[in-house]
Order: C-alpha cells, then sequence, then structure tokens
C-alpha cells in the first residue's frame, strides 16, 4: 500500500483561533480594521460555546486542540490585564484537558491590542518587549498544562499581508522594505518568546518537558514557462523558508533587510506547517496568492480560489525535514468548501502525502485540520467555509459535514495499534 499508519502518540486535531472563532474582540487592530469592510462580530461565539466546540472536537475521535490566546483580551489596556479574560483562557485550557484533548496553544496570530497597533506594531520595538512580557505571563500561568506552544502563526503571511497586499492592519501596499522589517522583528520575537518560556518552565516546573516552534504558510509554487531566470520561483522560496532559514542560520536574509543574529539559531523545537495550496511561480500566481487579482475557480480550487495540491504537501514535508531535522506538526491544513463536496477527496489526498511522508522517514508528530467549524476568515469576512461543522451565523446552530464523518474514519484508519513493536503495520 502507499500508506502507513502514524507512530504511537501522534497528534490528531483541528484548529481554531481565537479572532476568528470567539467573538467580540474588541480591542485589536483587527476590530478596527475591519469595521469599514467585512466583519467579525460574533464570529462562532466560541468564546460562550467552547465547552460543546470541544465536545464536537472530541466526537471526532480527535486528542488535541489548536486555539489562540488573544492578547488584547487579556491585557485590552497597557499593564492592566482583565480578570473574566484570565479565568476564561483557564476554563478553556483546563476543559480541554478534561475531555482529553491536549491543548496546542498559539501565543499570536495575526492581531495586536490597540495600543500595540497605535505605536507601529511590530515596528517599534516596544511592541517586541511588550509581547514578551505577555509571553512570560502566559508561561506563568499556563506552562505547568500546556505542553506546545507556536509562538507566532504565519508570520510571513502576517508581514504580506500588512505591507504587500494591504489586506491585513495597517493596509499598507507594495512596502517591500516594511514587509522585511515586520518579519525581522517577528523572528526576533519569536526568539525572546522562545528563551523565556523555556527559561521560566526550567526555573518553576523543573524537569518538565515543553516544545515551542512556529508556524509559517508553506505554499507549494510550480514551476512556469513565464517565470524567466526563476525570480518568482526563488521569491516564493523565500517567503516559504525564509523565517526558518534565520532561526536555523542565525541570519536574517531578506530582499531589503540582511542581519547577523546569532541570539536566534536554533530557537525551535519543532516545525509547524500550514499548508493549503499551489500556486504557480510566475507574476499571475503571486499576485493571486496576494488577494491583488481574482484567484483560480473550478473543481480542483477552493471556493476562495486556492487550487489543491497534495503532492506540493508531501514535497513540503521532505523539505522541511532534510533542511531542519526537527520534528513537524501541520499545524493548518484544510479546504474553503461550502458545499462539502471536495473535502472528502482532500482529506483523503493530504492524510495519504502525509503518510507517505511518515514512511519516507520524516519526523510528524501531529496534525490540525483546520478549521473544526466554519469561522472569521479575516479580510474574506465569514464566507469562505472551512469547517468539517457548518455555522448557521443567525442562529449559531453546529451541523456535521460528511467530511466530518470521513476524518473521524482516515483518524482510525492511520492510528490503529502497530502489529508488533517496531513493526508499521501497513
Amino acid at each position: 500500500m502507499n500508506w502507513q499508519k502514524m507512530p504511537p502518540g501522534f497528534l490528531w486535531g483541528t484548529a481554531t483561533s481565537a479572532h476568528q472563532v470567539e467573538g467580540g474582540n474588541i480591542h485589536n487592530d483587527w476590530w478596527d480594521f475591519e469595521q469599514d469592510s467585512k466583519r467579525s462580530g460574533a464570529a462562532s461565539d466560541f468564546r460562550n460555546r467552547f465547552e460543546s466546540d470541544l465536545d464536537l472536537a472530541r466526537d471526532l475521535g480527535t486528542n488535541s486542540f489548536r486555539l489562540s490566546l488573544e492578547w488584547s483580551r487579556i491585557e485590552p489596556k497597557h499593564g492592566q490585564r482583565c480578570p473574566m479574560a484570565i479565568d476564561y483562557y483557564h476554563q478553556l485550557i483546563d476543559a480541554c484537558l478534561d475531555k482529553d484533548l491536549q491543548p496546542f496553544v498559539t501565543l499570536q496570530q495575526f492581531t495586536l491590542p490597540r495600543w500595540c497597533a497605535d505605536k507601529g506594531g511590530w515596528l517599534n520595538q516596544e511592541t517586541l518587549t511588550a509581547f514578551n512580557k505577555h509571553v512570560s505571563w502566559v508561561a506563568d500561568q499556563f506552562g505547568d498544562r500546556v505542553s506546545h506552544f507556536v509562538t507566532i502563526n504565519e508570520p510571513n503571511v502576517q508581514a504580506g499581508a500588512s505591507y504587500l497586499a494591504g489586506v491585513f492592519p495597517p493596509g499598507r501596499r507594495l512596502r517591500p522594505d516594511l514587509a522585511d522589517r515586520c518579519q525581522a522583528a517577528l523572528i526576533k520575537a519569536h526568539a525572546q518568546a522562545y528563551r523565556t518560556i523555556h527559561n521560566n518552565l526550567e526555573k518553576r516546573f523543573p524537569g518538565r518537558s515543553v516544545e515551542l516552534g512556529v508556524s509559517p504558510h508553506i505554499v507549494s509554487w510550480k514551476k512556469s514557462h513565464w517565470d524567466l531566470g526563476g525570480i518568482f520561483k526563488r521569491i516564493g522560496e523565500q517567503f516559504n523558508w525564509g523565517f526558518l532559514d534565520a532561526l536555523s542560520s542565525g541570519t536574517i536574509k531578506f530582499q531589503t533587510y540582511r542581519e547577523v543574529a546569532p541570539e536566534i539559531q536554533g530557537c525551535f523545537d519543532f516545525v509547524g506547517m500550514n499548508y493549503f495550496m499551489g500556486m504557480p511561480a510566475n507574476i499571475l500566481g503571486v499576485l493571486k496568492f496576494m488577494g491583488l487579482i481574482p484567484k483560480s475557480s473550478g473543481e480542483q480550487s477552493s471556493d476562495n480560489g486556492w487550487p489543491q495540491d497534495a503532492p506540493g504537501f508531501e514535497q513540503a514535508l521532505l523539505r522541511a525535514h532534510n533542511d531542519y531535522h526537527k520534528p513537524i506538526y501541520v499545524t493548518e491544513n484544510g479546504i474553503a468548501d461550502a458545499s462539502d463536496r471536495r473535502r472528502s477527496k482532500y482529506l483523503t489526498d493530504h492524510l495519504e502525502a502525509l503518510s507517505r511522508a511518515s514512511g519516507a522517514g520524516v519526523d510528524i508528530r501531529g496534525y490540525f485540520h483546520w478549521s473544526l467549524m466554519d469561522n472569521f476568515e479575516w479580510h474574506e469576512g465569514l464566507q469562505p467555509r472551512f469547517g468539517l461543522y457548518e455555522v448557521d451565523y443567525d442562529s449559531q446552530e453546529r451541523r456535521p459535514r460528511r467530511s466530518a464523518e470521513l476524518y473521524k474514519g482516515l483518524i482510525q484508519k492511520y492510528s490503529e495499534s502497530y502489529s508488533k513493536v517496531g513493526d508499521h503495520e501497513l
């Protein structure tokens, strides 16, 4: 067969992020940014429904749940933390553990507290200092119960969407210099958070094992006859791997930014990978990916125009393994498909690719499907439907899609016990 079962201890999960599901995150830059366009509003009302939503995750047969902590909910004003928000996140993490779902926690997923954004966001050194203080507080509060942290979600998207495409706050366009500065700041913020959490937990909980990584957005950039000299292929590769290359080498290298920073070297315990699509490596592919021109349509694309490419997923896993020699967690993978006609094949093809990569020796330790339920998809609003559970935004009712049952079956298929110790039963 062309697939194999995943190893014991493998994390099967679904993924969410705070601003996309909680609703009412009124103290961050995204809330302000979205008021003139597509609004999150109550989103999926996860903040009030997390107990029953976690039951839905458990019913899928998953053993882990990816969530993020909304910094602006915890610290709506600089230096002033909200007791109700703190209590909510304690309840959420405890509920995960009570339901045998290992919490996989993201510290920053695209949003910034308004008080940070108003001072320049990641382009201001004060944000890095404030974020590190927040991270230290998170370690003290939750480090006894959380074993896996993603420091920053999709830093490459965050920088590019904010300062190239202009579809994320602060909405600047075609400023590669600012995009590179932003991503360099995110690299430094990640490295500081990495050291802070490890140092704090080693002092407070000696012997406790914790892993920290980062989750870039990886695109399979396909060769194109229109990519003269391979320039767009090189740009795409730097987009994919530039953050991890910096952490691996200790040197930050972007088109407009160079810095030797030995203090960042080695500051990751695992590679987190968010993978959704393939794109042609040419000017049209880059512009489509940035959302500056209409994306693809057709049977091989998602509702929001992302072309499916499961072989590219397998190749990305192999490359991450060969380049960085770290464990890999697939922290997001999914498709916008309101009709649920394509999700089953998408899931099947991508999990087959995952298992083939594992069989080839790639150390893959977890897979998180994006997403548990429909949610607010940033500048695309509530229209893209990524959920295994459909959300009626008027009633907030959750309805399982057919692909939810398929995912449950695939988890069983790929995680049955080995026939004997050390023998991968095929």
